[in-house]
């Protein structure tokens, strides 16, 4: 019983990187396609499950993750491609910091911004890491590289915006296009 969340976990976390390993071959062979994969996602009911996979890393380095959202929060996307890059800016936010809090919230109708308490980056290191990520540069991070994670964010029309905070710290943020007002919400 001590060990069942875990493998649950373990279990949640092999189905969904299955899932995304699927939809990036599909996202390299034919861009278009993916985009029927699309549907209407509440972020509000993902982000729990997102956050719990990564409770385990982050209270190793003395962090706690703190969402402030107001549901709904939807946006149309596949859901596979959602949890990945917000898992992955969750991963690069609990790498880049060593204690503190981790606040994911929501702003405006379609952006989530995750703020950590590291250390930040100097401006010529913004401005080298986004040299790299409009160069298509690898970008490693925890997970599957901030790269990646851009081109995604770039295909769907998303804006991904990183800045690092006079006080300490990275915000990251990921603008999210609205749902299509011609489509029927939950198709």
């Amino acid at each position: 019983d001590t060990v069942r969340p875990y493998l649950e976990r373990a279990h949640r976390t092999s189905v969904e990187m299955n899932e995304l390993s699927n939809m990036l071959l599909a996202l390299a062979r034919d861009p278009t396609r993916i985009q029927k994969e699309a549907r209407e996602v509440d972020l509000a009911e993902e982000l729990p499950s997102i956050i719990e996979d990564h409770t385990l890393v982050a209270d190793n380095k003395e962090l706690s993750i703190e969402s402030q959202f107001q549901a709904p929060f939807l946006v149309d996307a596949p859901p596979q491609v959602v949890r990945a890059v917000i898992s992955n800016l969750l991963r690069n936010a609990i790498e880049n910091s060593d204690r503190g809090r981790i606040l994911i919230h929501a702003s405006g109708l379609a952006t989530l911004s995750i703020q950590d308490p590291g250390h930040g980056m100097s401006g010529e290191e913004m401005s080298a890491l986004y040299t790299r990520l409009t160069r298509g540069g690898i970008v490693r991070s925890g997970g599957i590289g901030l790269g990646l994670i851009a081109r995604i964010c770039q295909h769907f029309g998303w804006k991904l915006q990183l800045d690092s905070q006079v006080q300490g710290g990275t915000v990251a943020s990921v603008t999210f296009a609205p749902i299509a007002q011609d489509r029927p919400l939950g198709h």
